[in-house]
């Protein structure tokens, strides 16, 4: 399955198109990026400091340089463009660690997958590039999305772990609820009656009606139409 991933990533790029990015559904920004706060903007440079100190994207080639560098108005629209996804680390980087690793890195992965593929395009227009050139660009494109693949299984785990504590959460609340069976018909028909009977309009909670105990865990993950 991943190998055959990894290969029609190369094939798209064969055809002069865009690879698929591992978190391609979470690029997208809203129409109105919303205001920063200072404290907005300094909870972001931080994490674009973690970002920018990755060794392989240190130096000149970081795109987050510029960002880190100026001062003013372009660092304010760069970061009001970057917000939604920056929001996501911020809220993971003291919550959940693991999890805000493993979500830096697959950010990561999409930028070098986008480099890649621009250095492979910029190989293939150039006239004067050797066969071994376009395979180096080929391979390191491939590398690149060999990552991606890899920082997105990562997450999906972390995905499955909120998932298989939620389904803990439901079935504990089910079997609470089966066990107070008797106690709580008799609650709800109480409450139900007393209505009737002062003329209140609606019909009461039902039976399962109660809050869900919640684990202590980071933000829920947002979804990929997000």
């Amino acid at each position: 399955m991943r190998e055959r991933w990894l290969e029609r990533q190369i094939q798209a790029i064969d055809r002069g198109e865009t690879p698929e990015r591992p978190d391609q559904a979470d690029v997208a920004e809203p129409d109105q990026p919303r205001e920063l706060t200072p404290e907005d903007n300094a909870k972001f440079i931080a994490v674009l400091r973690d970002l920018h100190e990755d060794r392989e994207l240190a130096g000149d080639e970081s795109p987050f340089k510029r960002v880190l560098e100026t001062d003013g108005p372009e660092r304010d629209r760069l970061l009001r463009r970057l917000a939604p996804r920056l929001q996501r680390l911020v809220d993971l980087k003291d919550t959940d660690p693991e999890r805000y690793e493993a979500t830096k890195q697959e950010m990561v992965a999409g930028l070098k997958i986008a480099r890649a593929a621009r250095e492979l395009s910029m190989t293939m227009r150039d006239k004067n590039a050797t066969p071994e050139s376009q395979a180096q660009a080929k391979d390191a494109l491939r590398s690149a999305i060999a990552a991606g693949f890899d920082a997105r299984a990562a997450m999906t785990r972390y995905e499955l772990r909120d998932a298989q504590a939620r389904l803990e959460d439901l079935t504990s609340e089910v079997a609470k609820a089966e066990s107070e069976r008797d106690q709580r018909i008799s609650e709800q028909f109480e409450r139900m009656l007393r209505r009737i009977e002062t003329g209140a309009d609606g019909d009461g909670p039902d039976a399962f009606d109660r809050p869900t105990p919640q684990r202590e865990r980071g933000p829920k993950p947002p979804s990929r139409n997000d």
